[in-house]
């Protein structure tokens, strides 16, 4: 019996080791969703990957254009501004121009997040309609869009605020999308005391009206800031260092040296700009930002700017982009979609594309050939500052 007992337990024994000498299974942990932070890192990341390959892929093709001789080694624009031109165009420099204002906007953002570049809340109104004299300039803005994406606010201040103007006066309307000139407005641009109205984003049927004179959108004006410790708005970023970014968009203009031949920085919200996007974005020689890669406007934007021969600059929100002005301001050449506009950048570095399938025409061949003849032009500048139309504005107070 003990020995059946000691047989047993020795046949038992090596699985019993067996048992005790595995390791324990590792403890289950359970898996914690990602963080806001740590998705942001990581999309981040990943349009630094496509930014940086595409980057590379345009630089080396440009590289190869001018060793083959297609490109001269300065391919600079022939550019001249004027001694008195220092502001550059922006909705706050149109907004300084006037004797009062009336912009009813006081939301920081729209309905879709996007800014209002609104006057400061309280500031909006600064006068009674009699006070008023002849030759006065009133900045006026609407409020916001309708259903339909129209703007709205205008309408309403000619029914209960011009009435009460008894003198001429000249109206500055500038900002974003939702300050675009319609047709709509055609009626008030007859009334006996409007002499003369500036306005941007301008439809084909405003633009050619004898009292209208359009305006350029200008760069990207930043929005206002709140200072909770002064508890004071402050002046918009870009208005308040204007004198720095034009130093920022001259250096760059004159010393930074071309890199690559076209280059896409643009949302895709309508089909034609879908249709560009997807034409361009895998061409060797296009620099293509992909979407939603905030690139900082003073260290890194103007500096892509200014190392493009060509920047794509597509039909958006309204008639006029913030791309243009920016793109010619720092040197390069703009491709801008056919609009009523057209005539406001003539005499600059401006190439229309007439119809949309023109932009399949665009091969590096023929981006070539054009950036050569515009480099036997001499382009003015002073457009793309404040004291022309500053000069434009005053000029029209009392004819």
């Amino acid at each position: 019996m003990m020995i059946k007992n000691i047989a047993l337990i020795l046949l038992i024994a090596p699985g019993l080791y067996a048992m005790e000498a595995q390791p324990k299974p590792p403890e289950v942990t359970e898996l914690k969703p990602a963080s806001k932070e740590d998705l942001e890192r990581i999309r981040k990341e990943e349009l630094r990957k496509i930014r940086k390959t595409s980057k590379a892929l345009a630089k080396k093709f440009f590289l190869q254009l001018k060793d083959d001789g297609k490109l001269p080694d300065n391919c600079k624009l022939n550019i001249t501004i004027g001694p008195d031109s220092h502001d550059i165009i922006m909705r706050w420099g149109y907004q300084e121009l006037a004797d009062h204002v009336h912009d009813l906007r006081t939301e920081r953002k729209d309905s879709v997040g996007q800014s209002n570049y609104c006057t400061a809340p309280g500031e909006g109104i600064t006068f009674d309609p009699k006070d008023v004299k002849k030759g006065d300039v009133v900045f006026l803005r609407g409020l916001d869009e309708d259903e339909n994406g129209q703007p709205t606010g205008i309408h309403e201040y000619f029914e209960k605020v011009h009435p009460k103007i008894k003198h001429p006066y000249v109206i500055i309307t500038a900002g974003e999308r939702k300050d675009r000139m319609i047709d709509e407005y055609l009626p008030y641009l007859n009334e006996k005391n409007v002499i003369r109205w500036f306005g941007i984003h301008a439809s084909p049927g405003i633009v050619n009206h004898q009292k209208f004179t359009a305006l350029p959108l200008g760069i990207w004006p930043s929005d206002k800031k709140y200072d909770e410790k002064l508890k004071i708005w402050r002046v918009a970023e870009h208005y308040a260092s204007r004198e720095k970014l034009r130093a920022i968009f001259e250096d760059h203009r004159e010393s930074t040296k071309k890199k690559w031949l076209l280059y896409l920085n643009a949302g895709d919200f309508n089909d034609e700009r879908k249709m560009v996007r997807e034409l361009f974005k895998d061409k060797e020689f296009c620099f293509t930002v992909p979407i939603g890669d905030g690139r900082p406007f003073k260290t890194k934007y103007i500096k892509d700017l200014a190392m493009s021969c060509f920047v794509l600059d597509v039909h958006g929100y309204g008639e006029d982009n913030f791309r243009g002005p920016e793109a010619a301001l720092a040197g390069a050449i703009v491709l801008r979609t056919l609009s009523a506009l057209l005539e406001l950048y003539k005499g600059l570095p401006f190439y229309v594309i007439k119809d949309k399938s023109e932009w399949k025409n665009l091969t590096a061949k023929r981006l070539v050939e054009i950036y050569k003849e515009f480099m036997k032009i001499e382009y003015n500048y002073d457009k793309l500052f404040m004291e022309y139309w500053k000069a434009l504005v005053n000029e029209s107070r009392f004819s």
